[in-house]
């Protein structure tokens, strides 16, 4: 009975039987790319180029072309790959939306409707890499935010006013 010793990122496993093997190989723990030796062979072979181990059904396709070489992993995520923080004006937004509610005939609200919109795009823009549109979008949030704001209190600011002056002029 002869044994075998196999190759898995990097490291050299075994001694096995060839039951074990072809065993190893039908549960996917061997590929068709991972390298396999035994007494009597000259160098290592990738298992698919076994006939003696290939005759049970090949291993799993799953080996990388490269031939059991790790691939490379992307970087881990680090705070540094998204630059500068954009202001977003999400919160404010959504008060502006609460004061059109309530100012004259909702005159607001439609402003504070589109300084949200604008406010909802910043955050996406600056995670795909596009600070000076991130930039703009937070900018006419805040514009639009601040108009809807001016709408919303200027009624009653002057209806506050008139009521102050009224009251004076009739004593």
């Amino acid at each position: 009975m002869s044994t075998w010793f196999y190759a898995k990122e990097g490291k050299q496993l075994g001694p096995v039987t060839i039951e074990i093997l072809k065993g190893k190989a039908n549960s996917g723990e061997i590929l068709s790319g991972d390298l396999v030796w035994k007494d009597g062979m000259s160098d290592w072979l990738r298992f698919d180029q076994v006939p003696e181990l290939c005759n049970t059904g090949p291993p799993p396709l799953r080996a990388d072309p490269a031939g059991n070489v790790p691939l490379p992993q992307p970087p881990a995520y680090s705070t540094a790959q998204y630059p500068q923080k954009v202001p977003t004006y999400f919160w404010m937004s959504i008060v502006a939306i609460g004061l059109g509610l309530f100012s004259f005939c909702f005159i607001g609200l439609p402003f504070a409707i589109v300084g949200m919109v604008y406010s909802t795009k910043v955050e996406p823009l600056r995670l795909t890499g596009q600070i000076p549109a991130a930039e703009n979008a937070s900018r006419l949030a805040k514009i639009w935010m601040l108009v809807s704001l001016a709408f919303s209190i200027l009624p009653w600011l002057v209806m506050l006013v008139f009521f102050f002056f009224a009251e004076v002029f009739q004593r």
